[in-house]
């Protein structure tokens, strides 16, 4: 997926403002690096590492809303008590890419 998709699934995705583009472009850029960096060789389908660069990405963004430890970091009325985003900001990703990048499972 070209960045340029990759930053408007992201906008679409997280409900960004239109006047966030540069922070959502940047999410979706360090998103793909990391996710990239994980994956380096091994074969990952590209709808698994789209996902996975969503979820990091998404994760991102949602960091700059909750730094203030606000418990409305999201909607009030359908968030938790309180959100804070993972501070390791591929954890979302773990699940997506696990198949992939460990090793076949000891019976």
């Amino acid at each position: 997926m070209p960045a340029t998709s990759i930053t408007e699934a992201l906008a679409a995705y997280v409900l960004a403002d239109p006047s966030d583009s540069e922070h959502v472009g940047a999410c979706a850029q360090a998103a793909t690096l990391l996710v990239d960096q994980k994956i380096a060789s091994v074969r990952v389908p590209e709808e698994i590492r789209q996902a996975a660069i969503l979820e990091v990405a998404a994760n991102l963004f949602n960091r700059r809303a909750s730094a203030r430890d606000s418990a409305t970091a999201v909607d009030a009325d359908t968030a938790p008590a309180f959100f804070r985003p993972a501070l390791d900001p591929m954890t979302p990703a773990w699940p997506l890419l696990a198949p992939y990048l460990t090793g076949p499972g000891i019976a």
